[in-house]
């Protein structure tokens, strides 16, 4: 979440680094001039527009059957998610800003399911596989992707973890319930498996303006841990709308720690954003 837990580190940034010291060793002053420089001016991921995100689910989406679904669902579609945040690694250094205004996707999917992906910016979206099971929402699968501009060279992470059993959301439950269960997955930027364990609670009810809208919804509050390729904490606040599990508002905190042959490389992201409207763009 989800759990950007999953970004890229150690394996990539080991990569840039032999790269980095055999420009230097076989160029010498004047090419690493070039690489130091290209570094400095690397280019920054802007926020991807709504526009942009609304074409694509245009070519992506079809309507089926799966939108006449009996169970409530958010509607599909294109939503407006405005806040704040970034990212950060520890070495090399480098840092992203999210966009003010973030693209967040809805796509139904079979089995009364929904798609839910937010595009924090260009190079950096997170997405979840949800159901609805009776009152409860259940966490099947996550994915996150990102980007990294060194300059010379650039860095892709892809994370895909599967939570078996599903992870549950208990949208409906007395406040102060508790549930609590386990995703793991890999990166294709990191060697070996991390696994991730999660605390939901449900915190209170909380009756939020979305737009001209009085929407009602209940907080959840996460904490993970991870262990294995990626080791840290990370908490994410969610505020769901009660009838169809819809995100209405997040806020998230992450701190990840992967080892490297120069030390603990840290990684690091903050953020918070909440819906404009409860009708989408299609």
């Amino acid at each position: 979440m989800t759990r950007e837990d999953s970004i890229e580190r150690s394996p990539g940034r080991r990569h840039v680094l032999r790269w980095v010291l055999l420009g230097l060793a076989t160029a010498g002053l004047a090419a690493g001039g070039v690489v130091v420089g290209s570094y400095v001016l690397r280019a920054h991921p802007g926020a991807k527009s709504i526009n942009r995100a609304v074409g694509d689910f245009r070519r992506s989406y079809r309507s089926t059957v799966i939108d006449r679904s009996s169970v409530r669902l958010p509607a599909p579609g294109v939503f407006e998610f405005v806040g704040t945040g970034g990212e950060r690694i520890s070495f090399p250094a480098n840092s992203q800003t999210d966009g003010a205004t973030m693209p967040v996707s809805i796509e139904r999917l079979a089995g009364n399911c929904f798609r839910w992906r937010v595009d924090y910016n260009e190079a950096h979206w997170q997405q979840q596989e949800l159901c609805r099971v009776g009152d409860d929402l259940m966490l099947r699968t996550f994915q996150n992707f990102q980007r990294w501009d060194f300059g010379t060279v650039k860095v892709e992470n892809t994370g895909t973890f599967t939570c078996d059993p599903p992870e549950r959301y208990p949208l409906e439950a007395p406040i102060g319930t508790v549930t609590t269960g386990s995703c793991s997955g890999m990166n294709t930027a990191v060697t070996g498996r991390t696994t991730i364990a999660s605390r939901f609670k449900i915190v209170g009810r909380v009756q939020l303006h979305v737009g001209a809208t009085v929407v009602a919804t209940v907080h959840i509050h996460q904490s993970d841990r991870a262990v294995g390729a990626q080791a840290g904490k990370e908490t994410e606040d969610w505020w769901f709308e009660v009838g169809t599990g819809l995100p209405v508002r997040v806020v998230r905190s992450y701190r990840l720690d992967s080892a490297s042959p120069l030390g603990t490389i840290t990684y690091t992201e903050e953020g918070q954003g909440q819906l404009t409207g409860v009708q989408p763009r299609r």
